[in-house]
């Protein structure tokens, strides 16, 4: 409502049940009396409505003289006003704008208030981040001269085990050559051997009586018992009948009697003999 308003000459707020005066031109309100709208109470209850709503202020009326003639309804008396007043007038319109902004103005400044606040906060977010950028930075490099360390320690470990493996290949190849010379040396040495299977055990037995017997039986013309070195029975690790083992003199005693292999099934079918056979020893004798 106008009561709310400020007069424009005066700056101060309006009032009196709708008694002041507006300028129909600028729309800016007045109080009654002369130093403001120039209009006294007595000429504003005489002026009519009609008087009242196409009133000009004096500042427009100044403004508008020399373009045309006055627009002031018969009867209203003019209050003039010096040129130092228009424009005091006009710098207190000028100041009543900015006096309107200023709540507008002071919202905004107290929001930037609060932004500093938050801005503060932020810049120490970021010197934190900062602070632990750096931090992992210098981690960083920590951990990547420990890994070049570790590389290279590994590469030595590498070029280490690589040695040892050329190195046990070279003694497995050497210790496979070794063990195949003393398989032959031993093949060698066992070509005297001979072995054979089924002969019954006996208390107190006598072997070479045994082997005597067996010759006698084979007609094994050429056998003496001085050609046998060693006669013994080999363990046996299971309940078969344990083998004898003869070591003679000679390779040729050994294949003397495994050319008589063929009789001992023969003497066996007659009766003459248990079943037995000949064998090379190609194993390991045991003692």
């Amino acid at each position: 409502m106008a009561e709310n308003e400020m007069c424009i000459a005066c700056q101060n707020t309006l009032s009196g049940y709708g008694r002041f005066m507006k300028c129909s031109d600028c729309n800016y309100f007045y109080h009654l009396g002369q130093n403001c709208s120039g209009i006294s109470p007595n000429t504003f209850t005489t002026m009519g409505q009609g008087k009242r709503d196409v009133w000009v202020c004096k500042t427009c009326r100044a403004s508008k003289k020399s373009k045309a003639p006055s627009s002031q309804p018969d009867g209203v008396p003019e209050v003039e006003r010096p040129d130092s007043e228009s424009a005091v007038l006009s710098e207190l319109r000028s100041i009543r704008k900015n006096l309107e902004m200023l709540p507008a103005l002071h919202e905004k400044v107290d929001s930037l208030l609060l932004l500093k606040g938050e801005f503060a906060g932020l810049s120490a977010q970021v010197h934190d981040l900062e602070g632990s950028v750096s931090f992992m930075s210098s981690q960083c490099d920590t951990v990547l001269a420990q890994s070049k360390g570790c590389h290279e320690q590994v590469s030595r470990c590498t070029k280490e085990v690589d040695d040892l493996k050329t190195a046990v290949h070279e003694q497995a190849a050497q210790i496979e050559r070794l063990h195949d010379q003393l398989n032959d040396s031993e093949q060698y040495s066992r070509r005297e051997n001979l072995e054979i299977h089924g002969m019954p055990v006996e208390q107190e037995e006598d072997l070479q009586q045994k082997l005597s017997h067996l010759a006698d039986k084979l007609n094994l013309s050429d056998f003496s018992a001085s050609g046998v070195l060693s006669v013994h029975r080999l363990p046996s690790k299971r309940d078969a009948t344990p083998t004898i083992l003869v070591r003679f003199a000679s390779v040729g005693c050994t294949e003397m009697w495994l050319e008589h292999d063929g009789k001992l099934r023969l003497l066996h079918q007659s009766g003459a003999l248990p079943k037995l056979f000949f064998n090379e020893n190609l194993d390991q004798a045991e003692p």
